[in-house]
């Protein structure tokens, strides 16, 4: 499986390679009330505010706090819909310098 590492998720390598997304219990929970407080109506920037103040940590270790950004993220991504993409986007190198393309 192509990607990087998911909140909510441990990406663990099977014998042969091969990359699969296993569900991290602990952050699962802090996913779904995250959903569960958007779908009653509370705002992103108070959903962040929350997470905070409870000292929830976030999905970026190192700074450590949430934002409204990284809350309309996780709302948005499909990968918690259920939804799988593939091949969106490419690894290339172009005269020696690598980068990505959709």
């Amino acid at each position: 499986m192509a990607g990087g590492r998911v909140y909510g998720y441990r990406n663990v390598r099977n014998g042969q390679g091969f990359v699969y997304r296993a569900i991290d219990q602990v952050e699962a929970g802090i996913v779904r009330r995250i959903f569960q407080q958007y779908a009653d109506g509370v705002g992103m920037l108070t959903i962040a505010h929350t997470l905070n103040a409870d000292a929830v940590p976030s999905p970026r270790k190192g700074s450590g706090s949430w934002t409204p950004t990284a809350i309309r993220e996780m709302l948005r991504r499909p990968l918690y819909a259920g939804i799988m993409t593939w091949n969106k986007t490419q690894k290339v190198t172009r005269r020696g310098t690598k980068g990505q393309r959709s």
